[in-house]
């Protein structure tokens, strides 16, 4: 009897170990965007960057997500907005409530972002727009975690460079045309001279007799 009881415990062990809560896991993306929509690494001073983080749960319920995001960047951001979309893009809301910014002492600074509970393919949206104040280098690296289980990472690195400069204007050649067009509208002194004093000379010469 005591076998056969034995032998039920382990079953309805294994049961309960096979059937139990499926861990939850949700990817996460990165990527900097232009104003077109298009994914980018390098854009120019004075250009409109989109920095977006998209967090995909998948079948199963999440019970705590939370997404950290470590800025190095030494890049400005003029016209700074920052908006959060829980129902996939559909609708943007300020993201005030859910995301607090912690500066570090080595000079960076963290985003820390409290999803809350996902639902099975809850696909949550992050994004900061803003123009591109000065050149240098931006680099985002972010986690989601499951309370504090990490579930999955992401990087985006964003090179800003300043514009290339205008092409010089063409001043010899505008310089030679000016030259040309003198000579066309000026007045043949030489010749006139030289026709005065031909002129001249035939009245003084002696007539031949």
């Amino acid at each position: 009897m005591k076998k056969h009881i034995a032998a039920v415990m382990f079953l309805f062990i294994v049961i309960a170990a096979f059937s139990g809560t499926v861990a939850a896991e949700a990817s996460l993306d990165t990527y900097h965007t232009d104003d077109q929509g298009n994914e980018i690494t390098e854009a120019q001073v004075g250009d409109t960057v989109e920095y977006i983080a998209e967090v995909q749960n998948d079948g199963n319920e999440v019970q705590d997500a939370t997404l950290n995001i470590t800025v190095d960047s030494d890049v400005y951001w003029d016209n700074f907005v920052e908006e959060i979309s829980f129902d996939g893009g559909a609708t943007y809301v300020d993201p005030a409530p859910f995301v607090t910014e912690v500066d570090n002492l080595d000079g960076t600074w963290n985003y820390n972002v409290a999803l809350g509970e996902l639902d099975p393919f809850q696909l949550v949206i992050l994004r900061w727009q803003g123009d591109m104040g000065n050149a240098g280098t931006s680099i985002k690296e972010a986690t989601v975690y499951d309370g504090t289980t990490p579930m999955d990472t992401s990087l985006a690195v964003l090179t800003v460079t300043e514009p290339a400069p205008p092409a010089p204007a063409n001043t010899t050649t505008v310089s030679a045309a000016g030259i040309v067009g003198m000579q066309k509208t000026g007045a043949p002194i030489g010749l006139l001279v030289m026709a005065m004093l031909m002129v001249a000379g035939g009245l003084l010469l002696p007539r031949r007799k």
